[in-house]
């Protein structure tokens, strides 16, 4: 399986240690998976994937590591595109808020209902149990 991972690779910040932590756990207990790290640039990413498309280096998933002030330049559009045509979208979503409300009201639910997983911190009001979201 081959995975991409659009995080923070050389920021000094607790998202890039998120990143590296789970580069590090998927090596340690899945030697199996290739997992290639990428910055939050959405030509970067969306162009490798594309690039890839359809050749034996084809990522089977990408995992987007989001924080909205570090990774603002990922729309909606670019999960769209990597799930039309190449394979799922999982997004760790860094930006938790009380409620569903609360992350519309900031701009911050694009990702609930278009990426195929979301994984939260903590609990939000409005995101019902057993939905695509962890």
């Amino acid at each position: 399986m081959r995975v991409l991972l659009v995080t923070s690779p050389r920021e000094r910040c607790g998202i890039h240690e998120y990143g590296s932590m789970l580069t590090e756990a998927m090596r340690e207990t899945h030697p199996d998976v290739e997992l290639r790290a990428v910055g939050p640039d959405a030509g970067t990413a969306i162009d490798l994937v594309d690039s890839l498309a359809g050749t034996d280096a084809a990522f089977d998933l990408v995992h987007v590591n989001h924080q909205a002030a570090l990774h603002s330049s990922w729309m909606v559009n670019h999960i769209v595109e990597i799930r039309g045509g190449f394979c799922p979208v999982v997004v760790t979503h860094h930006d938790t808020f009380e409620s569903v409300q609360i992350l519309i009201d900031r701009g911050y639910s694009f990702f609930i209902g278009v990426a195929d997983h979301v994984v939260v911190h903590e609990p939000i009001e409005g995101l019902a149990a057993g939905g695509p979201w962890t």
